[in-house]
């Protein structure tokens, strides 16, 4: 073997390694959430359609359910973009929301 090869990695990769870990950590969390977050105001314009077509009928329930939720949606999507803790706020409702599916399939 020559003489002044170094066979194993400095210890500084560990500390890049740890860096780069944390980055993807937070960048998945970020994502996450404005994807989660994202589902939100389709949900609530949803459940707003369904509503209105139990209380009003089939006809006069579509008409205002999708003039109300597309208002209340669209003003949940302004809110969502605006602020961070309401996006988190949204976001965790569709994971309890999604956690709760899974869990009652069983």
């Amino acid at each position: 073997m020559a003489e002044g090869i170094r066979h194993r990695r400095p210890a500084a990769w560990r500390t890049r390694l740890l860096v780069q870990v944390r980055t993807l950590a937070r960048t998945l969390a970020r994502t996450l959430a404005r994807t989660l977050a994202g589902v939100f105001p389709v949900a609530v314009f949803a459940l707003v359609l369904l509503l209105a077509i139990g209380e009003w009928g089939l006809l006069g329930g579509i008409l205002a359910g999708t003039g109300l939720g597309a208002a209340m949606a669209w003003a949940l999507d302004r809110l969502i973009a605006r602020y961070r803790p309401a996006r988190w706020a949204a976001a965790t409702t569709i994971a309890l929301l999604l956690a709760l599916v899974v869990l009652s399939l069983w």
